[in-house]
This record gives C-alpha cells, sequence and structure tokens, in this order.
C-alpha cells in the first residue's frame, strides 16, 4: 500500500485567498450586527421570500393564495386555501433551500447573475401587486 501524500502546492492563489478573506469578514460583521438596524431589510425579504414560497406551493398544488403578510417583528403568515396541505406547509424552508442552491448555480456568470437579479426583482415588483 502506498503512502499518501498530501501536497497543497498551489492550493491557495490570490483570488482564493481573496475570496476567504471576504467571506471570514462577512462572517464576523453578521455576527456583530446581526441585530442592528442595517441588516433588518435583509431578515424582512428573507421572510417574504419564505412565505413566498408557501405561495408558490400552493399554486402547484390548485390552491388559492389569499394573503401574505410580513410583519415588522420578521415574522410572516401566507393566507391560503385548497392546495396539499402536507405540500405547502414544508414549502417555506425547502424553497428556501431550492431557491438559495439555484441562485448560486445560476450566479457563477454574468448572464445568470444578470437572470438572478431579474427573478428577484421580478419578484418584489409581484409582491407589491
Amino acid at each position: 500500500m502506498a503512502d499518501a501524500q498530501w501536497d497543497l502546492k498551489g492550493c491557495c492563489d490570490a483570488e482564493e485567498s481573496l475570496f476567504l478573506g471576504l467571506y471570514a469578514a462577512y462572517f464576523v460583521i453578521t455576527i456583530l450586527f446581526y441585530n442592528f438596524t442595517i441588516f433588518k431589510p435583509m431578515k424582512l425579504l428573507s421572510v417574504f421570500a419564505h412565505e413566498m414560497n408557501h405561495a408558490i406551493a400552493c399554486w402547484l398544488t390548485c390552491g388559492s393564495v389569499k394573503k401574505i403578510e410580513v410583519y415588522k417583528n420578521e415574522g410572516g403568515v401566507t393566507g391560503y386555501t385548497g392546495g396539499i396541505r402536507c405540500l405547502v406547509i414544508p414549502a417555506g424552508y425547502v424553497g428556501g433551500a431550492f431557491w438559495g442552491g439555484a441562485f448560486v448555480a445560476l450566479s457563477g456568470n454574468r448572464v445568470g447573475a444578470t437572470i438572478v437579479g431579474c427573478f428577484v426583482t421580478f419578484t418584489l415588483l409581484l409582491s407589491l401587486l
């Protein structure tokens, strides 16, 4: 059996080091300032996305959405009738994971990032209706 060699030469060039440094800075800033007002819009956007996933699941299972409400205390509710309840209820979290993965996959190049930006803008404008 041959000895395994761990060779990390060429592991981290400037771009990878920059990414890791920025990610560490993002993590520290988020931990330090999470309860400050500056993060409030992001938290409310997250709640909206969660509730919108419930609505999408309801529509996909032939239900009807009556209301989507997002509250200042970072809570929300989606009022609906019909649909398949066992699919609509977990859709908030499952949909969040799905969209997060899709956005990460699409943001790898300029075209994908533009598509993601347009989609997020469209859904926010849709929510105004």
